[in-house]
């Protein structure tokens, strides 16, 4: 991620704390970024020397004034200003990041190799809970190449405990072997 990313993203993060607003941004942002990355020109739009300032202001104004948070319109805003759109979608991923994280959550990705029911669901997540003392927010997708078993994939840690997996340590220890 971006270092300037990073730095307007825990600023609007720090902002919307100070001022009771940060579940509402949250929820705000992450609908704004899902919209600029499945619409990428409109980035690119933002980002054109070839379109005045003011006009990427009116554009910002019908699209998000009145319908966002203050705080986060004028956040888009002030990126406008400074010419650093392109950093939008990396801020809002930051702040993400730091809200969840100050609320005791982490995404993680959970790969398994049929798909599971609400129970096996339920008792992943708790062993995760567990395992992390934070509350999984839990993408789940299916992988067959894993033959059995489940890898999961928080932000910043594996935990694979797979057939799949299994199968590449003894081929590794029968390789040292027969070396």
């Amino acid at each position: 991620m971006e270092k300037a990313a990073i730095e307007y993203g825990d600023g609007l993060f720090e902002l919307a704390e100070e001022e009771g607003a940060a579940e509402q941004i949250y929820e705000e942002s992450r609908a704004m970024r899902r919209i600029l990355l499945e619409n990428p020109s409109y980035i690119s739009l933002l980002n054109s020397r070839a379109l005045p300032k003011e006009e990427k202001e009116e554009m910002l104004a019908r699209c998000f004034q009145g319908r966002v948070h203050p705080y986060l319109y004028n956040f888009v805003r002030l990126m406008n200003d400074r010419g650093y759109c392109a950093f939008l979608t990396g801020s809002f991923a930051r702040y993400e990041e730091r809200y969840l994280d100050a609320n005791g959550y982490v995404k993680v990705r959970v790969y398994t190799a049929k798909a599971l029911s609400d129970g096996e669901k339920s008792r992943i997540e708790q062993a995760l809970s567990k395992k992390t003392g934070k509350k999984p927010l839990a993408e789940y997708n299916v992988d067959p190449s894993l033959v059995g078993g489940i890898r999961v994939e928080p932000d910043e840690l594996l935990l694979e405990n797979s057939v799949k997996r299994h199968l590449k340590e003894l081929r590794a220890h029968l390789s040292v072997a027969i070396t």
